[in-house]
């Protein structure tokens, strides 16, 4: 059986279910890059079963982070607001 992106971080403790999520969301955002594509935040946390983009804070800031800290594109640049077209207020990683 395929397990979808809840059950998988439903078998973690509360602690890493955030760090779980991460990762789900960067194979996601990986494929969106590798096609030139942007993703909208409303888009990811549909598609990551949020109602709501607020979820998303610390998860992307798990991806920005370890973006920064090993020395690659920032990744959650591809992310952008629907109605602005650009990152959100907490984007801070310009490498």
């Amino acid at each position: 059986m395929v397990k979808i992106f809840e059950d998988l971080a439903d078998e973690y403790g509360e602690g890493n279910k955030s760090a779980v999520r991460a990762l789900q969301a960067w194979i996601y955002l990986i494929g969106k890059a590798s096609n030139k594509q942007l993703v909208t935040y409303s888009k990811l946390a549909s598609v990551m079963g949020y109602r709501g983009a607020s979820a998303l804070s610390r998860i992307l800031g798990y991806i920005m982070y370890f973006c920064e800290e090993n020395d690659l594109p920032p990744l959650i640049i591809i992310i952008v607001n629907k109605k602005t077209g650009i990152p959100g207020e907490g984007f801070i990683s310009v490498n």
